[in-house]
C-alpha cells in the first residue's frame, strides 16, 4: 500500500520527508495504551518512533499533564481508520520488546507528525532511527512557535539557563551560550554552565558531520532533550543534530 503525501490535521505540511512510497506492513490496531504506545491485532506492543509523550500510570491512574489529550487524540484518528501502515527503520524491537515503527493511517496520515504538529508530543530522535527526522522536527517547530498543546504550558517553554538555577529532570527546551567544548575518546562535551553540559556520545558524532562543532563557542543554542542528574552536575545527551538550534546573537537578552 503505498501513501501519499501526509495530511497532519492541525498543520498541513508539504514536506516531502513526511510521505512514504514504502509497502510497509499493514496492520489493526486494537488498542491504544498512551500517545505513542499502540497493540496490534497480533498482541504486539508497538512503539511509535520518534516521538515521546506524558506518561500514564495506569497503576496509581495519575498520568503527567497533556498524557490523555495525547491519548485521547491517537485514539480519534485509529477509530477514523483502523487498518494502519507499519514503515519500520533501523531497530525493529526496542529494549522492552516492543515492535519499534513509524505509523501511517490508510489516508496517508504520519500518525507521528501529526500528534507533532498538534503540540500533543515532544520530538525525540533516536538513531539510527532517522527515517522521518526532518518531518518530525519540522511539524514540532511549527507546533511551538504556534504555542499548540504541550507547548502552552509553563513547564515546556524554552528555558535562559543563566536565569534558572535549577532545572528538574525530564524534558526541557534550554537556551544557553556554549561555553567551552571537551572530547574525549568516548564523549564530546559542550558545557553551557559549570554545572550543566550536553552530551554527544561516539556511536551518534556521525549524524553530526555537517555540524561545526568547534564553531559553537561563543554560540547561542537553544536544546531540546532529556535531562538526568549526575551528582551535582545536570546532563542532557544530545543524539541529533535536530535537537541543537543556532540562535542569532539579536536573541540574546
Amino acid at each position: 500500500m503505498a501513501l501519499p503525501v501526509c495530511s497532519l490535521g492541525a498543520e498541513e505540511l508539504t514536506n516531502s520527508t513526511c510521505s512514504t512510497e514504502e509497502s510497509g506492513h499493514t496492520a489493526t490496531v486494537t488498542k491504544v495504551i498512551d500517545g505513542d504506545t499502540v497493540i496490534i491485532g497480533t498482541g504486539d506492543h508497538v512503539r511509535l518512533i520518534g516521538i515521546d509523550t506524558p506518561e500514564i500510570d495506569y497503576k496509581t491512574g495519575k498520568a503527567e499533564a497533556g498524557a490523555i489529550a495525547a491519548r485521547d487524540a491517537l485514539q480519534a484518528m485509529i477509530a477514523r481508520q483502523q487498518q494502519a501502515l507499519l514503515i519500520f527503520d533501523q531497530q525493529r524491537v526496542d529494549q522492552y520488546g516492543r515492535t519499534l515503527a513509524h505509523l501511517f493511517l490508510a489516508d496517508g496520515t504520519n500518525v507521528q507528525a501529526s500528534l507533532l504538529a498538534q503540540g500533543l508530543a515532544v520530538p525525540f530522535p533516536y538513531p539510527p532511527d532517522l527515517k522521518f527526522v526532518d518531518c518530525y522536527h519540522e511539524a514540532s517547530t511549527t507546533a511551538m512557535q504556534a504555542k499548540r498543546g504541550l507547548w502552552q504550558s509553563p513547564d515546556y517553554q524554552p528555558v535562559w539557563l543563566d536565569k534558572t538555577p535549577t532545572l528538574n529532570p525530564g524534558y526541557h527546551t534550554v537556551i544557553a551560550k556554549v561555553l567551552s567544548i571537551r572530547k574525549s575518546k568516548q564523549t564530546l562535551t559542550l558545557v553551557v554552565r559549570p554545572d550543566f553540559s550536553l552530551k554527544i556520545q561516539k556511536e551518534d558524532w556521525k549524524y553530526f558531520d555537517n555540524m561545526d562543532i568547534n564553531g559553537l563557542v561563543s554560540t547561542l543554542i537553544q536544546v531540546q532533550g532529556e535531562l538526568y542528574a549526575r551528582g551535582k552536575e545536570v546532563l542532557m545527551r544530545v543524539r541529533h543534530p535536530s535537537a541543537i538550534t543556532l540562535l542569532p546573537p539579536e536573541h540574546e537578552h
